[in-house]
């Protein structure tokens, strides 16, 4: 129960800071020329862009087999996030619940603006190459997608080597 409220608490924070700022930014950046905040020159800037795609633009414009994998891939995770544990792998429970928040709020994106786009607002530049343009709901996926894979290969094999000798001893206790 308490892995639920914790993840149910994760996904609220992911989804409420993604389109909180995604209002934001288009309430301050449309108005604007190139609809663009310099923040730090040559860097980081804010730049509203509306991306019909997935990441890096791919699938631009295909709306329903984005829908499809979105609500597949929310399925997916909310069944994989029942079987989590924040007791017993932290890292994993939090990383699942940040990817199913991400999902959701480029889902809500979708759904709601025109040409079924998720508005895109953070651009960085490294070394004179433009990164592409992103919002909080792609951070939390990435940044979930990195806690499961270092979940799984640090700490999942230990936690599995644990149950083992777990379950050796108390076959060993019953005899």
């Amino acid at each position: 129960m308490m892995t639920l409220l914790i993840g149910l608490g994760i996904v609220l924070f992911a989804v409420l800071l993604d389109q909180g700022s995604k209002q934001l930014m288009l309430h301050i950046l449309s108005d604007l020329p190139n609809q663009t905040i310099e923040v730090i020159p040559n860097f980081f800037r804010f730049a509203l862009r509306f991306n019909t795609g997935a990441a890096f633009s791919s699938f631009d414009g295909d709306f329903w087999l984005l829908m499809g994998m979105t609500v597949v891939a929310t399925i997916i995770f909310i069944f994989i996030a029942k079987k989590a544990d924040i007791k017993k792998a932290p890292l994993n429970a939090i990383a699942i619940y940040m990817m199913i928040g991400g999902m959701i709020g480029n889902f809500i994106d979708r759904v709601f603006y025109p040409n079924h786009a998720v508005v895109d607002f953070l651009s960085f530049t490294f070394f004179g190459w433009d990164f592409a343009v992103f919002n909080i709901a792609d951070s939390f996926l990435v940044i979930g997608t990195i806690l499961l894979c270092i979940d799984i290969f640090f700490f999942e094999g230990k936690r599995k080597a644990n149950e083992v000798k777990e379950e050796e001893t108390d076959a060993s206790i019953s005899d």
